[in-house]
């Protein structure tokens, strides 16, 4: 008959006991307070590889010393104000190794009140700690390097802010860039690359300390420097140039060098995001690559930069008042199904109109947006305005641009979720339009994003697909519904076999994935007609319809006459024209 190891007296409940323990390996136990004796029932001598400790101080010697002060404090609130008592902990094994359980328990007191006993179980929990804490790892760190996820970096870049401006000394942000790599990725493959990136990151960090290195993108690392002046960001930034050249790397290819060009920003700067300070690193560090790379540029006020920042600070100022006056618009650019002609949806093309109703199209003012830390207001009204119209016509679906810092922040997610409570379906007929180089910046945020949308019911396309270099395994990360080709293998691809030739790659990269693919940019019938016989299923181009600031859907036009009368014909839901196109 099954008994409590310790205890003097069984009875049914007992039985039953040893069963359920038996079935789900977790082990309950009696700890007497008064007279301090622990008595179990269950595998426990599985649990504790030996005899189970017959005292409470016994029993304490086997947990883990960092782990028994949480225990204690949840012990304490449970006996002195009722709380629940539950906790995780480990305990030391005879041959010295760990177990992770978990201890849910419920004391037992007498008529005054006064806690006597305590019972309850522990179940072992090892394999779902270690889950755990391996997810949280690859929160906070890179997948590929180990270094610190650009969440990460990001707070440890808006903590050297903090530390700056109380005047605590100076501080710099390094944006670091491997040149080159689009070429590497091209000639030996990603795998090769990998190994060069997780290459300059061990030297980055052997210099740097891991603590204050981490990934910006796909082949961007940043760090945190402390207690630096601008001639110590510029020493530090001459080391790392010369650690990363000293000697080659060890791919799968063979041994091969590489170098890095750097930008630096120092601290403190007045009214600086973390999100400005390293948009701010990163255009250094492009002025480095333009400069010839494996080089260090600082973001300072010279000539030609401060210039730049004049300007870009006025066409923000420009975009805020347009905010403030309600002149941000969008025009609708039709998408078409290929054989038919016939809309699946309209893209969302934001626009700056002016007093007399004249246009300003986006690539006026986005990239100051970007460099000012706007994007991520700007995307906000974009989707509100978005939405506003899918709500009010039911049978249109849309899709909106997002920029890559908006792609890499989590609160989107919960901004998104929170615009489309209470719209129910809207989701299924908006479309979310990431880039490609976007994405790569940090594909694993990028990924949770694309995830994300899709349980709204969003589905997600990644523009300008083959501007970048997109890996089959990171496709396969980022779970996107559709990819857009860029134009630049567009244009004139009548009379370009090698464009021809990326195209049908691109398409079957897209079948392979099960991926929608719309070709863009199309403005004459020889390029819509190469299209179609290539076999890609959407088009969109001045060809089809220009943008247009009135609703297309309900006008039947756009801004100027279309080439075509397609624009004009009745706005079919992308998935009732893939069930048209496969029938």
């Amino acid at each position: 008959m099954p008994e409590f190891i310790g205890a003097p007296s069984l009875d049914r409940e007992t039985v039953w006991l040893k069963a359920a323990m038996k079935a789900t390996g977790d082990v309950a136990y009696h700890w007497d307070l008064i007279g301090d004796r622990m008595a179990w029932v269950g595998a426990s001598a599985e649990l504790f590889g030996a005899e189970p400790p017959g005292t409470a101080d016994a029993y304490s010697a086997l947990i883990n010393p960092r782990d028994k002060p949480s225990r204690m404090t949840t012990l304490s609130d449970h006996f002195s104000a009722g709380r629940p008592y539950e906790c995780d902990y480990r305990l030391t094994q005879p041959d010295g190794s760990t177990v992770w359980i978990h201890d849910r328990g419920q004391a037992q007191i007498n008529r005054v009140g006064k806690p006597v006993a305590m019972v309850g179980t522990l179940r072992r929990v090892t394999d779902l700690k270690l889950r755990q804490q391996a997810l949280e790892h690859s929160l906070e760190h890179d997948r590929l390097t180990g270094r610190l996820s650009r969440i990460r970096l990001t707070e440890a870049a808006e903590r050297a802010l903090e530390w700056a401006e109380r005047a605590e000394g100076e501080a710099a942000f390094l944006a670091i860039g491997v040149d080159r790599m689009s070429m590497v990725n091209n000639a030996f493959g990603s795998d090769t690359g990998d190994a060069i990136l997780v290459g300059v990151a061990d030297r980055l960090a052997q210099r740097l300390g891991g603590e204050r290195l981490g990934r910006l993108g796909a082949d961007r690392f940043g760090a945190v420097l402390l207690n630096c002046g601008a001639e110590e960001a510029r020493q530090a930034a001459m080391d790392l140039l010369g650690a990363v050249r000293s000697a080659p790397f060890q791919t799968p290819s063979g041994a091969l060098h590489a170098t890095v060009s750097i930008g630096g920003v120092v601290l403190p700067q007045a009214d600086l995001s973390a999100a400005e300070l390293m948009a701010r690193a990163e255009s250094a560090l492009h002025a480095a690559k333009r400069e010839g790379r494996d080089r260090y540029v600082a973001h300072g006020p010279n000539g030609t930069e401060q210039a730049r920042q004049r300007l870009a600070l006025g066409i923000g100022e420009q975009v805020r008042q347009a905010l403030r006056q309600d002149q941000l618009a969008l025009a609708y650019q039709p998408v078409v199904e290929a054989k038919t002609g016939r809309v699946a949806h309209y893209e969302c093309l934001l626009r700056i109109v002016g007093p007399r109703g004249e246009a300003k199209p986006a690539y006026h003012f986005m990239p100051a947006i970007e460099e000012m830390g706007l994007s991520h207001t700007i995307d906000l009204h974009v989707l509100d305005l978005a939405l506003k119209q899918l709500d009010a016509h039911a049978s249109v679906e849309l899709a909106v641009n997002i920029s890559g810092l908006t792609a890499g922040e989590r609160r989107w997610v919960d901004i998104l979720a929170e615009r489309l409570k209470g719209h129910e379906g809207i989701g299924r007929r908006l479309i979310i339009e990431i880039t490609e180089t976007a994405a790569l910046k940090d594909i694993e945020e990028t990924a949770r994003l694309i995830a994300a949308a899709r349980t709204f019911g969003c589905r997600v396309a990644l523009d300008d697909f083959g501007a970048g270099y997109t890996s089959f395994r990171q496709l396969h990360m980022l779970t996107v519904d559709a990819i857009k080709i860029d134009g630049s293998f567009i244009r004139a691809i009548e009379q370009r076999p090698e464009a021809q030739t990326i195209v049908r790659t691109l398409l079957g990269i897209a079948e392979a994935f099960n991926l929608e693919t719309v070709a863009e940019c199309i403005e004459t019938p020889g390029e819509a007609r190469v299209l179609t016989e290539l076999g890609v299923p959407y088009l969109q181009g001045f060809l089809y319809g220009r943008p247009s600031l009135k609703w297309p859907w309900m006008q039947g036009e756009g801004e100027g006459a279309p080439a075509t009368d397609w624009s004009r014909q009745g706005v079919v839901p992308l998935s009732e024209a893939r069930a048209a196109r496969a029938t």
